[in-house]
């Protein structure tokens, strides 16, 4: 793997900051609601997506 210089540049990239940025407002929300629990997956998701395109898999790599 080798870190993603361009990770910037990646539709993936904006997709995951945007879903990121949306679910921060999880704080205001009461733990037993849908909304809390929408919020949560979706920073979890933001996050994931954020690190995957972070680092990009040498060719050799794939089998």
């Amino acid at each position: 793997m080798k870190f993603n210089l361009m990770f910037y540049k990646s539709f993936d990239f904006w997709i995951s900051l945007v879903l990121l940025l949306s679910c921060l407002g999880i704080y205001r929300n009461s733990l037993f609601s849908v909304d809390w629990w929408l919020d949560a997956v979706g920073l979890v998701l933001g996050v994931i997506g954020l690190f995957t395109t972070f680092f990009k898999k040498d060719k050799h790599d794939e089998k």
